[in-house]
């Protein structure tokens, strides 16, 4: 672990400038003990180098003095480098043979920083998900559950004509699980999902019926005339279902080229709302927009919260533009709202007067938008970030369990308060796992053989570090998982669809790859040889990835190139060629290099 990998002040450094020195005696003024430990000191400067660290030697004793910038780094990490400088040479000197990577590098001071980074974890909610919506139809029986653009629904008619459809279908009876689809994804794609979820009935409204006849045997268009048409309900809907059964299944993307199924349980789904819920404070007051497209896992948030919580969900008209959307938050009188950044930049605070809670997440939030919206309110409290900021993005506390932040090579070992590391997740509120071996990646996800403390972690692929005020910095993504435009797109998903374009068959076929650059967009580089049509390979690209993938996954740009710059290691140079795009973009080359 380098020493100089820990956070300054100044955001735009991710290293400090550090100097250490070494000397074979000390003078007889050195401060220490003989208990074999390396006996540190910290001293404060106002002066460069930001971190010096003087180590000596003396009647078989190391002694380090640490003098560092107040005005770079704290006390405490000061101190904390010293803690972990101490512990890597009692590692070293207890395994001379063992490779670095494998070091317990985690001091006992900062494992009690730690702990108590971690010591709130939210016990398991052991309840069914759509009860925490029921309840409301027996204590507020009138209040609006849906306030929408073409139709209004209470909490009494919503439990009404669920409870019809629940008892007037055998396998909602055996309380199944449900899926969110969108009707316009191509036909390849919805195919997949609704065949590896094993699906028997659809719910969609007339217009889209006829699209989902081949994949399913039942497709039951939802009308409000065809729900009075149903019995009344004379029962407890389904009364075995358990908090352990299965609720939902999540689709993001994979990494094969299919997307990836992620089972939620009702427990933990219902664990994750009510803890969502008291950290945003949504109650029966709140009227929260219903923007994000149905088939976004984001978007069951934007309902299930709403109506765990006895508020309104106010549902946006199906054109999504800017110009509507601040029309139908004053329209429906909504006073919370997630948007992305992207969305968010594009609103004026002072066009939208009833919105009273901007949740932003999904991509990393310009400072630029935060200065900005924090400006137009009254207090900074007033702005909630999902995401983070521009550089170091602000994670802050785990709101529903604990976050640990572990080594990327071995994860059963934690890094130092300020060490970056992998990010893991634990609590009741995680998923079960993934849905079938098409979502499996060695390395990637779960952790079915990981170590007995780290059974209930999730690892998230993304990098952070903990800071010493108990918060979380976002470094990055430790694998290809990109976000654009707040959907999660897995670069390797598309280059995969792509790769088989070039080469059907497999055999030797050209690297793709993909980056995001600017945040809306997808590019995708692709070498091209003499052998090859550049316009016939993109036309040809372009048309496979949409009938295949959502309009989200498609990449705005291809960029066609000799070669694909590699790393030292032979492996594609990704930073180098976001650089390059980085650079074409700003300097207007696209005319030159892109076939849009």
């Amino acid at each position: 672990m380098s020493l100089g990998d820990h956070p300054s002040n100044e955001a735009s450094e991710r290293f400090l400038p550090t100097t250490i020195c070494y000397a074979e005696e000390i003078s007889a003024m050195a401060r220490g003990s003989s208990n074999g430990n390396l006996n540190t000191e910290v001293y404060m400067s106002h002066i460069h180098p930001k971190l010096f660290l003087d180590i000596s030697q003396a009647n078989g004793e190391l002694h380090a003095k640490n003098t560092f910038s107040v005005n770079e780094i704290s006390k405490e990490l000061a101190l904390g480098m010293l803690h972990t400088f101490n512990k890597a040479i009692a590692a070293v000197v207890s395994s001379p043979f063992q490779s670095l990577g494998m070091l317990d590098l985690c001091s006992e001071h900062d494992r009690q920083l730690l702990q108590k980074y971690t010591e709130s974890v939210s016990e398991s909610y052991e309840v069914l998900l759509h009860a925490l919506a029921l309840q409301h139809a027996h204590l507020t029986p009138d209040a609006p559950a849906i306030h929408s653009w073409d139709d209004n629904l209470t909490y009494a008619q919503g439990d009404d004509a669920t409870s019809r459809l629940g008892q007037s279908w055998p396998g909602w009876a055996a309380g199944a699980a449900y899926i969110s689809v969108d009707a316009t994804d191509p036909p390849m794609y919805l195919e997949n999902v609704i065949r590896r979820v094993n699906a028997r009935i659809i719910l969609t409204s007339e217009a889209y019926r006829s699209r989902y006849a081949s994949f399913v045997p039942s497709v039951i268009a939802v009308t409000p005339d065809m729900v009075r048409a149903l019995p009344v309900s004379t029962g407890i809907i389904c009364p075995w279902v358990k908090p352990s059964d299965v609720c939902l299944v999540l689709f993001t993307s994979g990494s094969t080229g299919e997307p990836k199924g992620i089972i939620q349980e009702h427990r933990a789904y219902a664990t994750a709302v009510r803890d969502y819920n008291k950290l945003l404070g949504l109650g029966r007051h709140s009227r929260v927009l219903q923007f994000d497209d149905y088939a976004f896992d984001i978007s069951n948030n934007d309902y299930l919260t709403t109506v765990a919580a006895g508020g309104c969900c106010c549902v946006h008209t199906p054109t999504k533009s800017v110009p509507t959307l601040v029309e139908n938050i004053n329209t429906l009188q909504v006073d919370t709202t997630f948007l992305t950044p992207t969305i968010a930049a594009q609103i004026s605070p002072q066009d939208v007067p009833t919105l009273e809670l901007l949740c932003l997440g999904g991509e990393p939030v310009p400072n630029e938008l935060l200065i900005r919206l924090v400006a137009a309110c009254e207090t900074g409290e007033s702005v909630w970030d999902g995401g983070g900021g521009h550089l170091n993005a602000i994670v802050g506390r785990a709101g529903s369990g604990a976050i640990w932040i572990t080594s990327p090579e071995s994860p059963e070992f934690l890094m130092p308060v300020g060490a970056v590391g992998e990010i893991l997740i634990e609590g009741p509120h995680l998923a079960r796992g993934y849905l079938d071996s098409v979502c499996q990646k060695p390395g990637v996800g779960f952790l079915p053989n990981a170590p007995t403390w780290l059974k209930d972690l999730h690892p998230s692929g993304d990098l952070g570090r903990y800071t010493h005020a108990g918060t979380v910095e976002h470094l990055g993504r430790k694998d290809t998982l990109l976000k654009i435009n707040g959907y999660r797109v897995e670069a390797t998903e598309v280059e995969h669809i792509l790769r088989q374009v070039v080469n059907p068959q497999g055999r030797s076929h050209p690297r793709t790859i993909s980056t995001p650059l600017p945040l809306t967009t997808l590019w995708q580089f692709l070498p091209v040889t003499s052998q090859h049509s550049a316009h016939q390979v993109v036309q040809r690209m372009k048309a496979e990835v949409m009938a295949t993938l959502p309009v989200h996954k498609i990449p705005e740009y291809f960029i066609l190139l000799s070669q694909i710059p590699r790393t030292r290691s032979n492996e594609a140079d990704r930073r180098k060629l976001h650089h390059l795009a980085q650079e074409s973009y700003v300097s207007g080359a696209l005319s030159k290099i892109c076939n849009k």
